[in-house]
């Protein structure tokens, strides 16, 4: 290929990309706006916001398995997770440099085995950053249990696998290569589990595509990200019990 049909070959390419981002800029704001979050708070370092909170008190039967969520908004250096009562103490990461290009949405499940007394938790979401932070709290009330039997007590908890934290949304920068997490709670006593992808054409990924890899954990990492990676991606996890799914979009972006 001679330099001028090169040359013609990345105008074309730089154009299409343009194009791409015109079309997509009020899609952007769409998703930007239904999470309540504006183009200027975007461009604001350490975004931290909730987009859904857990109820701040709620029942469940002694001996059964309780499972809470929260979910929160924020940059790359975004962090979710629950902790027993009012501790909320994270260190920021000073030398973490988000993307500010990137927003990711986190969903993220506490799950508690065989409940037996009155406890609090804490959902912390946190700029890794910054060390902006914001909490939100739930107690977790016990009830009697409709039936004492220890046999039923165990089948309630013999139950099929839980996702317990995945992007319910990641808007990552065109090229740049991404992780989408798949963690799943491990409690004593339940069969093997297996885990796997769907895209957004509903076939298994990682089967004909070598920038996508799923790895042993079941992460799914995408690398050199293209507009046309663009919808939806659901994680699977299963065993002789059941299943669970989580969902994933994708949104890709240019780095303004």
């Amino acid at each position: 290929m001679n330099l001028k049909r090169a040359t013609i070959l990345i105008i074309s390419i730089l154009i299409s990309l343009m194009v791409n981002e015109i079309k997509a800029r009020p899609h952007i704001e769409k998703v930007l706006r239904e999470n309540g979050l504006t183009s200027s708070e975007k461009e604001e370092e350490g975004i931290v916001k909730f987009t859904k909170y857990p109820p701040e008190t709620i029942e469940y039967e002694i001996g059964s398995v309780a499972e809470i969520e929260c979910e929160a908004l924020g940059s790359s250096d975004l962090s979710v997770q629950w902790v027993p009562g009012n501790m909320a103490e994270l260190d920021p990461f000073k030398n973490y440099s988000p993307n500010p290009a990137t927003i990711v949405k986190i969903r993220s499940v506490l799950v508690i085995e065989h409940l037996k007394q009155k406890e609090t938790f804490s959902c912390i979401a946190t700029s890794l950053h910054t060390g902006k932070q914001i909490i939100t709290k739930t107690t977790i009330l016990p009830r009697p249990p409709a039936d004492s039997n220890d046999i039923n007590i165990k089948k309630r908890n013999l139950r099929s696998p839980k996702i317990i934290q995945n992007y319910s949304l990641f808007m990552g920068t065109i090229g740049s290569s991404m992780m989408l997490p798949c963690q799943t709670s491990h409690p004593n006593h339940r069969p093997a589990v297996k885990k796997f992808w769907i895209d957004f054409n509903n076939n298994i990924v990682n089967e004909n595509n070598s920038r996508f890899t799923v790895t042993h954990n079941g992460d799914l990492i995408i690398t050199d990200l293209q507009w046309k990676d663009m919808g939806l991606y659901k994680c699977i996890v299963e065993n002789s019990h059941g299943r669970d799914s989580a969902n994933t979009f994708v949104y890709p972006v240019l780095d303004e």
